[in-house]
């Protein structure tokens, strides 16, 4: 079935769970990408391996379905400014903002790099490489200052290869969704020549198929899983939720750790994309139960990029203050310091929202 011509972001006949005065939103989303963002906060405290491990085998698929989910139907040229303006302006921008804070921590807790090299190349020669390279690692060559921000070079080229198959598919979603299989195959052949693409290329094609699942419930007469999903039947949703929570520590501990950024799938791709499916499940469901619009959550909500990029520098003061290293905090702290870091976001966000819209892409 072909998409539809209308780039709306509410696929037809699909609860909306959101109240009529604020028709433009999409509840479930809204509450997903808090869920999201937070996950990737108190993932990124490395709190405890099993902890991360079970984040980090959703967390990041997630965010690329629910982009699925809202892709709208542009032209070729319409995608790359999209892109450019939404994801790599607030990409270079926010790399560069991260030097305000990276630079004094260097020089005030990481002497060591200091010594067989010049404070030139430490802290101007590769950190610009890494933000040219855009990958979320450091290389021999480069500094990724902020790690997070991979996601959105990764998010620019998912969407090019997104209209890339449309094209050649002539908007046939059975070849597009075909084309998710060669996808899969190239991670693998490319995983086995440990080859590394730079701008997270490779982390693109291995995110994809998850950006693809959610275009396709947009798009298609699977669209009915949602309208299940979002059902108001409390006991239904506690019976999904619970077996999609045991499942995937289940599949965790089959597949190992996994790392869409290090482009690292773990032991099976197979079991990495079951897993991701199931953990985007489990979040849809539970985000279902947002029904009441909270402009908390919708500040959060457009703001994730922002977050993305700096709840790094909200959380380390707070752990630092606790005399701690982030792999040394009990869960039962680094729960609330997730939290705490997530929420000091929305402030900052609402003035950037008001005065430098650009940083966030011009999201709404």
């Amino acid at each position: 079935m072909k998409p539809t011509n209308q780039p709306t972001n509410q696929p037809t006949n699909q609860p909306t769970n959101q109240p009529t005065n604020q028709p433009h939103r999409i509840l479930w989303i809204d509450c997903a990408k808090v869920i999201g963002i937070w996950l990737v906060a108190l993932g990124h405290l490395h709190t405890n391996n099993n902890i991360t491990i079970f984040i980090y085998s959703f967390h990041m698929p997630l965010f690329f379905f629910i982009s699925g989910c809202l892709e709208k139907n542009r032209t070729f040229k319409e995608i790359l400014k999209n892109g450019i303006n939404g994801l790599i302006i607030p990409y270079l921008i926010l790399y560069s903002l991260s030097f305000l804070g990276w630079v004094p921590s260097r020089l005030l807790w990481h002497k060591e790099l200091f010594e067989n090299t010049s404070w030139v190349n430490v802290l101007i020669l590769k950190p610009l490489v890494g933000m040219l390279f855009g990958v979320g690692y450091n290389t021999k060559y480069s500094t990724m200052m902020n790690i997070p921000l991979w996601f959105l070079v990764g998010m620019f080229f998912v969407k090019i290869i997104h209209k890339f198959l449309i094209l050649i598919s002539k908007n046939n979603i059975k070849i597009y969704a075909m084309f998710n299989i060669l996808i899969i195959l190239l991670v693998v052949v490319l995983k086995q020549l440990k080859i590394d693409l730079l701008f997270s290329i490779d982390s693109a094609f291995l995110a994809f198929p998850f950006f693809a699942i959610g275009y396709l419930i947009h798009t298609t007469n699977l669209k009915t899983i949602c309208n299940v999903l979002l059902c108001k039947k409390l006991v239904y949703k506690a019976v999904v939720i619970i077996i999609a929570f045991f499942m995937i520590i289940l599949m965790c501990k089959l597949n190992g750790y996994i790392d869409i950024n290090a482009f690292n799938y773990g032991n099976n791709i197979l079991l990495f994309y079951v897993t991701g499916v199931i953990g985007i499940i489990m979040v849809v469901v539970i985000s279902s139960f947002y029904i009441k619009e909270l402009s908390f959550f919708r500040i959060i909500s457009n703001g994730t990029i922002f977050i993305l990029a700096f709840h790094g520098y909200a959380s380390a003061p707070i752990v630092r203050v606790l005399g701690m290293y982030a792999e040394q905090l009990p869960v039962y702290i680094a729960i609330p310091i997730s939290i705490v870091s997530t929420i000091i976001m929305v402030l900052p966000i609402i003035i950037i929202k008001k005065y430098f819209p650009i940083i966030l892409g011009g999201r709404k």
